[in-house]
């Protein structure tokens, strides 16, 4: 009986077709998943925006006189208006800070795995009801600069962002290593194309959720413009119902 086994070459020819398919396959996949994660959160965050609006509905006294009130996620999460999503002994919740602790546990963020009970929502007391904002994390608001705050809401799928009316003209942000924001570029695969600077980034989709509070006001987001031809210095453009502009 003959019996025949690989030679190197040949087992070096499949070595490398393996290694290429994989260099192929890896990024597709992260790519994939990273848009799933972002299309989880945002499910997420319409859920928390619906039970802090029905949270808000249930307790006119919340208001106190008041048009509008910030309501922590880890309050909602003890009134049982949201569910959970880790328990409290877990590393991601006791990462919270000791006010936003709960015995309920933490709702969990899809895409960084991160505690969400210390970010908020503003409740709005409106003449026809009461309606809810997702506000971000409390240092992005606190601190940053507006287009930092709107890049990152860019960037964590909370506003969508397009610069032509193409299918695929999806743009964002990017970020340098301290976290500050040096253009805005289009999107290829859901990925930051640094080959594919833009000249604005508007925002897409439902424009009911597309609110930012500075200042005191809660102001509509329009997007992020390169008005000086360098991606260095770039504005965020905002309105309220009076129609002001914001830069």
């Amino acid at each position: 009986m003959n019996k025949k086994g690989f030679t190197l070459t040949e087992l070096l020819v499949v070595i490398a077709l393996i290694s290429i398919i994989v260099l192929i396959a890896v990024p597709s996949v992260v790519s994939i998943s990273k848009r799933i994660n972002k299309r989880v959160y945002n499910a997420k965050i319409q859920e928390i925006v619906t039970a802090a609006e029905l949270f808000g509905t249930n307790n006119p006294d919340l208001f106190n006189g008041r048009t509008e009130v910030k309501v922590y996620i880890s309050e909602l999460v003890n009134k049982g208006f949201v569910s959970t999503d880790s328990k409290s002994d877990t590393a991601v919740c006791k990462a919270d800070t000791t006010e936003h602790r709960t015995s309920k546990g933490c709702v969990v963020n899809p895409v960084d795995k991160s505690s969400m009970n210390q970010n908020f929502v503003i409740i709005k007391k409106e003449a026809s009801g009461v309606t809810a904002t997702y506000g971000g994390e409390t240092t992005t608001v606190t601190n940053g600069t507006l287009v930092e705050q709107v890049c990152t809401r860019f960037d964590n799928g909370m506003f969508i962002g397009k610069s032509g009316t193409g299918t695929n003209d999806y743009c964002g942000c990017d970020f340098d290593s301290n976290g500050k924001v040096i253009g805005i570029y289009k999107l290829k695969d859901g990925v930051i194309d640094t080959s594919s600077p833009v000249k604005a980034c508007i925002i897409a989709g439902d424009e009911t959720n597309n609110y930012l509070k500075y200042g005191g006001t809660m102001w509509r987001v329009m997007g992020i413009y390169n008005v000086y031809d360098d991606q260095t210095r770039l504005v965020a453009k905002m309105i309220t119902n009076d129609n002001v502009d914001v830069q």
